[in-house]
Formats: structure tokens, C-alpha cells, sequence
């Protein structure tokens, strides 16, 4: 079962040497938002990463909410991105993704995934373009499984994430 595990994250990543050319991007992100259907605000915070010549922009991030805690992941591919204002770094983005969670409250465990959609700008700061900042809305939709036997539709929401970035 390893073997066909690792064997297929390396053509995984080998496909996707195709498609970027950046190098590696390493950051962290906070995030404040709301859950379809759920009452309240929630925050969090990530770990963002970004891998040499592979198209997809991870996550690995900690939510608080006031009646449960969780761990997540995400990943996200742009399929668009242009300039604002060249002069200042300023640019955009629009992506589709996906995510999941794993999550425990005071009398429940479950999981969520789904889709999401992130929309953002980022700047590369002029004369140390090593460091990017970003801010985007990432509207989230799937499905949340507690103990097993509950499901529920929608799941996700609506993060603002406010990230810093920095490249090798």
C-alpha cells in the first residue's frame, strides 16, 4: 500500500512540472469568515505553501469556532491572473480548489469537503520581490459528515484570508 501511495504522489508531481515555473513559496495566512448555515464568525490560521514547478497552491491551516476546533487542508490551481499596477506589484487572481477538514466539538467528530473558489490580489513588494502579501475571498460549498451518521448540505463558507508570502 506504500508503494502505490508514493508511486503515485511522484507522477502526481511530475504531471505538474508542466504547468509552473515558480520556485517555492512558503507563507502564513490568518482568516475570518462566516459557515453556510451556521451562526457566528469563526477565525483561523494557515500555513501556506506553494511547491516548485507544481500549479497548486496548498494550505494547511487551524480553525476555532465557538463550538468546535478542526484541521484543514486546501488546494488551489489559478486558472486566472493578471496586473493591476505594474509599478507597485499590485495583481490578481481567480482560482478553483478544493478542501477538507477534519473536525471535533464538544459532542460531535466529523469531516467537511468541497470546492472552493479563491479571489484575490497579491503584490510582490518592489525591490524585494521575495515577499508577496495577499487578501482573498475563498467562497467554499460541499457537504459536512458528523459522527458518522449526520449529513449536511451546505457545507464551507465564505474565509477572507490575509497572507504573507515568501519566495526562494
Amino acid at each position: 500500500m506504500k508503494k502505490i501511495l508514493i508511486v503515485s504522489l511522484l507522477i502526481f508531481i511530475s504531471i505538474g512540472t508542466a504547468f509552473s515555473d515558480e520556485g517555492w513559496g512558503v507563507g502564513v495566512l490568518g482568516s475570518f469568515g462566516g459557515d453556510w448555515g451556521q451562526a457566528g464568525v469563526g477565525y483561523g490560521g494557515a500555513l501556506s505553501l506553494k511547491i516548485p514547478n507544481f500549479p497548486i497552491y496548498w494550505g494547511i491551516s487551524l480553525h476555532a469556532r465557538s463550538s468546535r476546533l478542526g484541521i484543514g487542508l486546501t488546494g488551489d490551481y489559478y486558472l486566472f491572473r493578471g496586473t493591476l499596477l505594474p509599478d507597485i506589484g499590485l495583481g490578481w487572481y481567480f482560482g478553483l480548489g478544493g478542501w477538507a477538514t477534519f473536525y471535533t466539538g464538544s459532542n460531535y467528530t466529523g469531516i467537511a469537503f468541497g470546492a472552493r473558489a479563491p479571489l484575490g490580489l497579491n503584490m510582490r513588494i518592489p525591490n524585494l520581490e521575495i515577499l508577496e502579501i495577499f487578501l482573498s475571498i475563498s467562497p467554499s460549498l460541499g457537504v459536512r459528515i458528523d459522527n458518522v451518521d449526520n449529513f449536511y448540505f451546505p457545507a464551507g463558507g465564505w474565509p477572507i484570508e490575509l497572507g504573507l508570502r515568501i519566495w526562494f
